[in-house]
């Protein structure tokens, strides 16, 4: 090994580092949930929250994307892909309105 790939090698560390911690608490713990809590999260949600109940978990999602708190941003992700998988009515489905905005937003800024 020459010494200009040992000092790419040892600059790179942190990143790579960086990298593994951020793949291990994004992806890889969210997926150790069982997959029936996932599910009985994802009926709780539909039974407080109705048709809505998909956003609520995208709103969960993002606060905490702004807490940084990545193993609960996965989780979230999952409880929300579990249920677009069950299906929602087409009045809830997320489009746009005539401004351009999407509609979570709207609903976020008049709370």
């Amino acid at each position: 090994m020459t010494w200009t790939a040992a000092i790419w090698i040892t600059c790179t560390m942190p990143i790579w580092g960086v990298a593994l911690v951020f793949g291990w608490q994004y992806a890889i713990c969210p997926r150790l949930i069982p997959a029936r809590r996932i599910e009985a999260l994802a009926d709780l949600m539909l039974a407080a929250h109705g048709e809505d109940a998909e956003h609520e978990a995208f709103e969960k999602e993002v606060d905490a994307w702004y807490r940084s708190d990545l193993r609960a941003q996965g989780a979230w992700r999952r409880i929300r892909r579990s249920l677009r998988r069950r299906g929602r009515p087409a009045a809830s489905a997320h489009a746009t309105s005539i401004t351009g905005s999407a509609p979570h937003m709207a609903r976020r800024a008049s709370r």
